[in-house]
């Protein structure tokens, strides 16, 4: 006997069929976490699809489960809700929410960041939490630092004799062995490329025309501060010609720096013979002239290590007048 089932029944019997098919997926099938949109609502048998990136997941229908919950979320994003509670389906779980990333700005040193100062301003030390070129920076939110420079002095009160070309000592030829010198020592304070130079000398000596000034580094660079002063010298040398006759006093030292107006070449060229530098007319600072020395500027140290044995050297370049070192400060700001 052939048994007749009503269309009716089995059209509800195929629907019945394909919903358990779906409902024995894993969930990672009916899940999209790529995208932004909901899930769509499940069909009368089927769960509702899950929503994707935070989306919301789909409501079932009177003869379905509920939809599935919505997808995890994306970075920062949060979770999917639920599919709906229907009549006799019940609503699925809502997706997680995504994993929050860094945030530069919020104090706390995250991820890649190096400082985080609670802040967006720009070179305030701590730019988009990286570090700023001259600053250091500690703790949780940032506390960030200019770096200060390195300061190393000798004297006032050497009175270290400089050779004036006279008697038994060696004529200078442009060595510093043929020179006068003053060290400085600079310990390692953890930053180890130099940045910038200036260096601050006393000296007490009449005709600083004679004078020839040189700074040596700890790796041996050489650079000339000062050529005697009002002589077109052809070689770094000792040499007759009379240069400037003003004079130096070690209670007004003379700076070298790079950012100064004056050439050193210029030194006392607006001054009486005989007065004296810096005190007399108010220039005491001064951008290097190598003159036939070696060396162009301050910045022949920039990107050595600072730390260890500056020397400071000073020559008698011509005869009849002696002089003395009285103090020598150096400043090296690295980082």
């Amino acid at each position: 006997m052939r048994l007749v089932v009503p269309s009716a029944t089995r059209s509800a019997l195929r629907w019945l069929l394909l919903g358990t098919a779906l409902a024995m997926l894993p969930i990672a099938c009916l899940l999209d976490t790529q995208g932004s949109a909901p899930g769509q609502p499940g069909g009368s048998t089927a769960s509702g699809g899950g929503g994707s990136g935070g989306g919301t997941g789909g409501t079932g229908t009177t003869t379905s489960t509920g939809g599935m919950g919505g997808g995890t979320g994306g970075t920062g994003g949060t979770g999917g809700t639920g599919g709906t509670t229907t009549s006799s389906g019940t609503g699925g779980q809502g997706g997680e929410g995504g994993t929050v990333g860094p945030e530069c700005g919020d104090g706390q040193i995250e991820g890649q960041e190096v400082c985080d100062d609670q802040n967006v301003v720009a070179d305030d030390g701590c730019t988009q939490c990286a570090i700023d070129p001259g600053y250091t920076c500690s703790g949780e939110p940032s506390d960030c630092q200019l770096i200060a420079p390195q300061i190393g002095m000798a004297g006032p009160g050497l009175n270290v004799s400089i050779y004036d070309g006279q008697g038994s000592g060696s004529i200078y030829d442009g060595t510093i062995g043929t020179m006068t010198c003053v060290d400085v020592i600079l310990g390692n304070a953890g930053f180890h490329a130099t940045q910038r130079v200036r260096v601050a000398v006393g000296i007490d000596h009449n005709y600083l025309g004679d004078l020839v000034i040189k700074l040596f580094s700890p790796t041996g660079t050489e650079s000339t501060l000062m050529s005697r002063p009002g002589v077109a010298e052809t070689a770094d040398t000792y040499s007759e010609p009379n240069g400037e006759n003003s004079n130096l006093t070690g209670s007004h030292p003379i700076t070298f720096r790079d950012d100064a107006s004056d050439p050193a070449e210029d030194m006392g060229n607006t001054i009486p013979d005989y007065d004296e530098v810096c005190e007399d007319d108010g220039r005491c600072n001064y951008f290097t002239c190598p003159g036939a020395g070696p060396g162009s500027s301050l910045a022949d140290f920039n990107g050595e290590d600072p730390v260890g044995t500056w020397r400071l050297c000073v020559a008698d370049a011509d005869d009849g007048w002696s002089g003395s070192i009285d103090s020598v400060t150096l400043s090296v700001l690295a980082w």
